[in-house]
């Protein structure tokens, strides 16, 4: 559901024009490995397969690794440049 709601977020008008080549093909990259990871995680936490006491650092860390601090900065430099004009 929650990733249903972000695709219909990010194909709508709000996006379009908003990021330079390079910034799309960096955060597009980044958004489909989070986009995978996050799916398969949240299914491993709902099915009991992994536990928020003892996993929860662990995906946090593996988010990090894959760039999400990238991915928001990406967003953030892109949102700056179009609407602080």
């Amino acid at each position: 559901m929650t990733l249903k709601i972000f695709r219909r977020f990010f194909q709508s008008q709000n996006y379009r024009g908003l990021f330079t080549e390079t910034q799309a093909s960096i955060f597009a990259q980044i958004q489909s490995k989070v986009a995978d990871y996050v799916n398969a995680s949240m299914a491993r936490f709902i099915t009991g397969d992994l536990s928020i006491e003892n996993d929860w650092s662990t995906c946090i860390t593996e988010l990090g690794r894959m760039g999400v601090d990238r991915y928001v900065s990406i967003h953030q430099e892109a949102f700056d440049a179009k609407y602080s004009k």
